[in-house]
């Protein structure tokens, strides 16, 4: 329908991160299907993994658009430069600071955060640098 064709184009083409507002899994899977259709693999991670900050390290240097999924009731620290795109130059490469790591940004990275909370169950920080999307069924 036209409010998730709306929803899905600022997703895709937004600014600032989006956080979709997803309690139904509905935009995790459009967006999965979306990235299929190109023939270009979307990472999907919990925010929980143990191994997130070596994932997301391998996505911005690969260009490999990464979703990362969890309640975002607070944000990682790690993540808090990525998320804001708090980046910089350094020899001619764009870079961001991930967990300590100076970690070139690949120009095709892509990064999707998606909770199944409603606005008001997440990081209070997230909603001044994420473009937050409505992907929530109506009852």
């Amino acid at each position: 329908d036209d409010f998730f064709a709306e929803s899905a184009a600022i997703a895709l083409n937004c600014a600032p991160w989006p956080l979709l507002i997803d309690p139904d899994g509905i935009g995790l899977q459009w967006l999965q299907a979306q990235f299929a259709a190109q023939n270009v693999d979307l990472v999907s991670v919990s925010q929980q993994h143990a191994n997130l900050v070596d994932v997301v390290v391998q996505c911005l240097s690969s260009g490999t658009p990464l979703a990362i999924y969890g309640p975002f009731s607070t944000l990682r620290s790690e993540l808090t430069s990525l998320v804001a795109r708090t980046t910089y130059v350094k020899k001619r490469a764009t870079v961001v600071d991930i967990g300590g790591l100076c970690v070139e940004v690949h120009p095709e990275f892509r990064l999707f955060m998606c909770t199944g909370l409603s606005s008001s169950g997440f990081d209070p920080q997230l909603g001044h640098v994420c473009t937050m999307i409505n992907f929530k069924l109506s009852a």
